[in-house]
């Protein structure tokens, strides 16, 4: 699969190359999670712990955020996003690899059928289920909460203040016009 969307990005550049567009173009190939590496899963996000769907740093690593993408582009061509938005402008995260001017950032697995799953990460801490880890351990098996009770503290606060901040998602219904059923069973788009 790797291969094949390679070489898919290879034709789609060099038509835009072809065309005369590539100049002017940005092209962004991102991920939105971790490898799935569970079950018959050949994905490994080692060193770091856990795969998709989970809130271990091998499925959520990173402070960006999808809400991001907004402020970035719109800065890019010269424009300013509202600033009452909850995205933020992550262009020299992305291009330099500076830090992320995200601080803190909120994981919620509500709409898995498991467990509520929530976690907070502020600056290079992350809180899950109670226990403290820092990006110093990529495994993320040191639970550093008994040493940090006040740091824990602070981040149970705010991830309770942001709950209540919260607006809660829409739950649209299912889009079944676009079901593979329909179509030689691959999703078109708008599944999602």
């Amino acid at each position: 699969m790797v291969t094949a969307m390679d070489d898919a990005v290879a034709a789609v550049v060099e038509a835009f190359k072809e065309y005369g567009f590539w100049e002017d173009t940005l092209l962004i190939f991102m991920s939105d999670n971790g490898g799935p590496a569970n079950g018959d899963n050949a994905g490994s996000n080692w060193p770091l712990r856990g795969s998709k769907h989970t809130l271990w740093e091998g499925g959520v690593l990173g402070l960006i955020h999808i809400v991001d993408w907004y402020p970035t582009l719109v800065s890019l061509v010269g424009g300013e996003a509202d600033p009452d938005m909850d995205g933020l402008d992550v262009w020299n995260t992305i291009s330099k690899g500076d830090p992320s001017p995200r601080t803190e950032f909120v994981y919620n697995f509500d709409h898995m059928e498991t467990i509520p799953a929530r976690a907070i990460r502020v600056g290079d801490y992350k809180l899950i289920h109670g226990q403290a880890g820092s990006p110093n351990d990529p495994t993320e098996r040191i639970d550093l909460s008994a040493e940090m009770r006040e740091k824990v503290d602070k981040m149970m606060t705010r991830l309770r203040e942001l709950e209540e901040e919260a607006v809660p998602a829409i739950d649209l219904p299912s889009m079944n016009e676009s079901s593979p059923k329909y179509f030689n069973n691959v999703y078109s788009p708008g599944w999602c």
